[in-house]
Formats: structure tokens, sequence, C-alpha cells
């Protein structure tokens, strides 16, 4: 079962912002429905999380797991990496949703597939990991296509990101791990 690793404070937030975008909901929404295991990371703690999650994903309030303040352990030097160990999923099933160079940055270091929102490309330049750089995952109704600033595997996500997109993501990631003797063929 693939799963999905959210920063919940800044993909779905913008930085703090008052209001979740639109985008990022339906998104997330989607992979839910489609079986995802989803994983929210956040500096706010797990209750507060879970009460604003609830004003717009009510059953993913109660199901995601939550890497809060409160639950992730000081000293532990990458969330994205906690988050991911807790759902209990192999690399290759599991995709970051990140936002910016820290982002970014926090992906990587997790060693784990990852779609970057972003204006810009990320300065280390390094997209070993990054399956996506997009301003962006885009509604039905945009007046305009998503912009794409990486897609090193051909991935195509236009006019928006789809769960077959986020499935995708994972598949390049599975042949580089298997060109490197990482996985074995019969647990592709």
């Amino acid at each position: 079962m693939p799963a999905l690793v959210v920063n919940f404070d800044d993909v779905l937030f913008r930085n703090g912002g008052a209001a979740p975008r639109p985008d990022a909901i339906r998104l997330i929404k989607d992979a839910a429905e489609a079986g995802w295991r989803i994983a929210l990371t956040s500096a706010l703690a797990q209750d507060e999380v879970r009460s604003l999650l609830a004003n717009f994903l009510a059953d993913l309030a109660e199901t995601a797991l939550v890497a809060g303040s409160d639950y992730a352990p000081a000293e532990e030097p990458n969330i994205v990496d906690f988050a991911a160990g807790k759902l209990g999923t192999m690399p290759e099933q599991t995709l970051v949703l990140e936002r910016g160079e820290l982002g970014f940055a926090r992906a990587n270091e997790a060693g784990l597939p990852n779609i970057i929102l972003s204006h810009a490309l990320p300065t280390d330049g390094d997209l070993f990991h990054t399956q996506l750089v997009i301003d962006r995952f885009g509604l039905s109704d945009d007046v305009g296509p998503i912009t794409v600033l990486a897609d090193p595997h051909g991935i195509r996500p236009r006019p928006l990101v789809t769960v077959e997109h986020l499935e995708a993501c994972l598949a390049p990631f599975v042949r580089r791990l298997n060109e490197f003797g990482v996985i074995r063929s019969e647990d592709a």
C-alpha cells in the first residue's frame, strides 16, 4: 500500500496561512480515497493539526498519522524520516510532498521520492530523489495548467497532479532501487 508524507504547515497552509490550499486538499483526499496511507508532519501539536484538519478533511483527521511537535522526539533530526518510519512502509512505496528549499532538503535527506512545491528550482540542484518540482497541484477549474519546473522522469502532470501521477512518481524510484540491487524482483 503506498503512503504519502505531507508537510501540513507548508504544503497545506502555505507557511502558516489561515486557509488551506484547495489543490492540496483535493490531491490528499483523492490519495486517501485511493487507499494511500497518509502521514502529516507539523511544527504544531497533534491535537491542533487534527482540529484544523477536521474542518476540511474530517475522515483524515481521525485516521492520518500526525507527526506533530508533541509526537516526534526532539532528537529526531528529520521529521519526514520519522513519519515515514512510523507508517512502516518501504521507501519505494512512500512519496513525500514538501515545499521550498527546506522541504527539498528534508525530503532528500530522508532518501525518499518526493514532489516539491516551489516557484524556482532548488539551488542544490540534485534531483536524484525528486520526481517533480511544480508551482501547485492544480484544480480541475484552473484557468491554466500547473507550471512544471522539473520533471526528470517524464511524468507530465498536466493540467493538474492526480493520484495516477503520484503512482508514477514511485515507479522510477523502484526502477532505480532495482538497478542497485536494493529490491529483489519478487518484492517489486
